[in-house]
């Protein structure tokens, strides 16, 4: 091999060693606590194009995360992966109709969901097993991990409340002390009850998003938020929250809570009176 060759050749085969990068879109990872990100796994270049990969990601502290779902892009006409939930996934793929061609950048292998289990900080490692280029040469990638961080983030969580309680409508304003991205929202109820919420709205100035709950069947304390929307640190938005059963209630007119502020504007209970000091108790992820 000549000097300054980036090619080593032999009767059989020839590698192409230094051809790129497989990395993560993003290097570092927030994941809130018990909620999901996803991440793309990228190859930066294909010089002599990619006809498949065989590789395994990897946590390297399972106790903090798992791998819950994988996705194929749509060049990845034959793939398969290992079983999840896991803290290691390998994935398979192939390129069958030559979509990834010779010069080929910032190609998307798969893409990752994470769930965060507990808080904590784990390296996400990436192991090539294999990978070709379109003339059958094993390509030989330097690969780059990810940092995951898992923390109570995206949060905003009233805690416990408390009997008395009784199902009515709720009218407050929340202020968040972080950027949330609003997907669901989990009632606690009295215990022995079915207390939860039957819906709410946000608004800013407008109706900006809405759940409705859809009965006892499956998990009936979560409401999805729809379209998921993201509450901005130091904003101020009202929530219309209408309750059945027994929730449980902070007997409070406005608490710091995790996440934020919340303030009792009224509650109109089911009998029609009005109180200004009862907030339904509920976590918004």
């Amino acid at each position: 091999m000549g000097s300054g060759s980036d090619t080593i050749t032999s009767d059989t085969i020839t590698v192409v060693s230094g051809e790129g990068n497989v990395s993560f879109d993003q290097s570092k990872v927030n994941v809130g606590l018990h909620s999901t990100k996803t991440v793309n796994i990228t190859l930066d270049k294909a010089p002599n194009g990619l006809s498949g990969y065989n590789i395994t990601i990897s946590l390297s502290n399972p106790s903090v995360a798992e791998i819950v779902s994988v996705s194929f892009p749509s060049w990845a006409t034959l793939h398969i992966n290992s079983t999840l939930p896991a803290d290691s996934v390998w994935i398979k793929a192939a390129d069958l109709n030559n979509q990834i061609t010779s010069g080929a950048t910032n190609i998307n292998l798969a893409t990752i969901t994470l769930r965060g289990d507990n808080r904590g900080t784990a390296d996400i490692l990436i192991t090539v097993t294999k990978m070709d280029d379109d003339r059958g040469n094993p390509i030989e990638p330097s690969t780059i991990p990810g940092h995951l961080e898992v923390d109570k983030i995206g949060y905003f969580d009233t805690g416990l409340g408390s009997y008395p309680s009784i199902s009515g409508t709720h009218t407050g304003k929340i202020i968040p002390s972080q950027n949330i991205t609003v997907h669901k929202i989990c009632t606690y109820p009295c215990p022995g009850t079915g207390g939860h919420i039957e819906s709410i709205n946000n608004k800013d100035g407008e109706l900006i998003a809405s759940g409705t709950w859809s009965g006892y069947q499956g998990d009936h304390l979560n409401i999805t938020i729809t379209p998921s929307v993201t509450l901005l640190k130091g904003n101020e938005y009202t929530y219309i929250i209408k309750t059945g059963s027994y929730p449980q209630i902070i007997h409070e007119s406005s608490k710091e809570v995790a996440g934020g502020k919340i303030t009792c504007t009224s509650f109109i209970d089911a009998n029609g009176n009005t109180y200004n000091d009862w907030i339904p108790a509920f976590r918004i992820e």
